[in-house]
């Protein structure tokens, strides 16, 4: 249909149209004037998901903030928060909702479960969408029940959210004296450990310990080291006095021999002068020559001394190598032992201060657990109590009285719709070319229109013959 034919429509079905409106408004205003009252008491929280939390420091991820804000939206809607607010109010002891209990459930269930939600069916909860603000509301019969279930909800949901909180920090706190225990445990064992491999190494090892050790060693070091060349050149004398002792540099410097020599070559150009001048028998130059075999034994028995303490000397030198080596030896196995036990020990108390770390980290977690479980601090914040709303919130007469009449009006115009669309009668002259298919040839006048038409042209015709003074034909 047209917007033409729709309005012909409505205009030859106008009484139709009149009659289904004053009949649909009188209802839907009985039964706007007859519904009950509801009374809305709005709240409103924040959460701090920005700031650190004061006991662990963790802050809320940017990406999570979202789905934390639906968590708190369900958890604000949740069955504990709603049964919390219940027993806050003593709901379940009023006579008047434990009959309405019994008569809607016939006393199965839970008469809180039930109760909540009766109540979640009244709550509106609103999170913004650019803030983070949670608005809710809860529709009473009265004004103080409004707001004194929308400021119990308020209550018990802080209480839960902080009840929620602790609860695991109480499971955590468990768990951290547990695992502290089992550490303090293994810290007494490294401990221990470590005192026994002390004992048995019978030294307590430190780098000053270590540092000397280590220079005694090298003193040691040098000290072979020149007993070594030491032992080389007595070695070397003691070889050249086999050989011929009377070229030892010992020998040649020895004072005493130097004048035994001396002596001897004087006595011997004395021999030497006697036996050109006395004969071969002569006392004195007998006795010469007795001085002169006196002088060479004593030479020789001298010189024998001398290479003799040469040999004494390398035998010296060779035992006192021998001693510096074996205090050497000993004292680089000491150092060694030393190095062994120091790196031990080092194994040892690594082990004693990770354990201790670990305890210590354990402890430190626990004790802020346990101030955690014992706070009472929320990061939720009132920013809008309940109070008593001051007007119903429904129904609201104004926009009940506008949706009357656009409804009412509404349906007059589809029930006269529905009649024209059963019985479809031409009204106008594209109906006929709509309807029946067929090309228009003329119209006809209204009957009624074209009587009065007439009438009033003899009227006319009458009256002008009248003041010509032409007698009518």
């Amino acid at each position: 249909m047209t917007l033409t034919q729709i309005l012909l429509s409505i205009q030859a079905r106008w009484r139709l149209v009149a009659g289904v409106f004053v009949l649909v408004f009188i209802t839907l205003l009985a039964m706007l004037v007859s519904q009950p009252k509801q009374y809305k008491a709005q709240a409103s929280v924040m959460l701090d998901v920005k700031s650190a939390d004061p006991v662990d420091g963790d802050v809320i991820p940017a990406l999570g903030v979202a789905s934390y804000m639906a968590t708190q939206v369900d958890l604000l809607r949740s069955e504990r928060v709603l049964r919390r607010a219940l027993t806050l109010l003593r709901a379940n002891e009023s006579e008047s909702t434990l009959q309405r209990w019994q008569e809607e459930t016939g006393g199965q269930g839970d008469m809180l479960t039930w109760l909540s939600e009766v109540t979640l069916r009244r709550l509106e909860v609103q999170p913004s969408r650019e803030s983070n603000v949670i608005s809710f509301a809860y529709a009473g019969a009265t004004p103080q029940v409004a707001a004194e279930v929308t400021q119990a909800i308020t209550k018990a949901y802080i209480d839960t959210n902080i009840e929620i909180r602790v609860d695991q920090a109480k499971q955590y706190t468990n768990l951290f004296d547990a695992r502290a225990k089992q550490l303090r445990e293994a810290v007494e064992a490294a401990q221990l450990k470590l005192s026994k491999a002390q004992q048995e190494g019978g030294v307590l090892v430190s780098d000053e310990r270590l540092d000397f050790e280590t220079a005694r060693l090298a003193d040691l070091s040098g000290q072979v080291l020149a007993a070594q060349v030491s032992a080389g050149e007595s070695g070397a004398r003691t070889d050249i006095s086999r050989g011929s002792g009377v070229k030892m540099q010992e020998v040649l410097n020895s004072p005493l021999l130097s004048t035994l020599t001396a002596g001897l070559v004087a006595e011997e150009a004395r021999v030497a002068d006697l036996a050109t001048r006395l004969g071969e028998n002569h006392p004195d130059l007998a006795k010469a020559r007795a001085n002169v075999a006196q002088m060479k034994t004593r030479i020789a028995e001298e010189t024998q001394r001398v290479v003799g303490g040469v040999a004494v000397t390398d035998r010296l030198a060779s035992t006192k190598l021998a001693q510096l080596r074996a205090a050497y030896d000993a004292q680089r196995a000491r150092v060694a032992q030393l190095k062994a036990l120091r790196d031990q020990f080092s194994v040892l108390q690594r082990d004693v201060d990770n354990a201790n770390q670990a305890y210590s980290q354990a402890v430190a977690k626990a004790a802020q657990i346990e101030f955690q479980s014992q706070a009472r601090q929320s990061n939720v914040t009132v920013i809008r109590a309940a109070t008593v709303p001051a007007r119903a919130a429904s129904p609201n007469l104004r926009n009940g009285l506008l949706l009357s009449v656009l409804g009412a009006l509404l349906l007059g115009i589809v029930v006269a719709l529905t009649f024209e669309w059963l019985d479809q009668r031409v009204r106008h002259e594209t109906d006929v070319t709509v309807m029946l298919g067929r090309p228009l040839l003329g119209v006809l006048p209204d009957a009624d229109r074209a009587g009065a038409g007439a009438g009033r042209m003899t009227a006319l015709r009458a009256d002008l013959m009248k003041r010509l003074g032409v007698g009518a034909a």
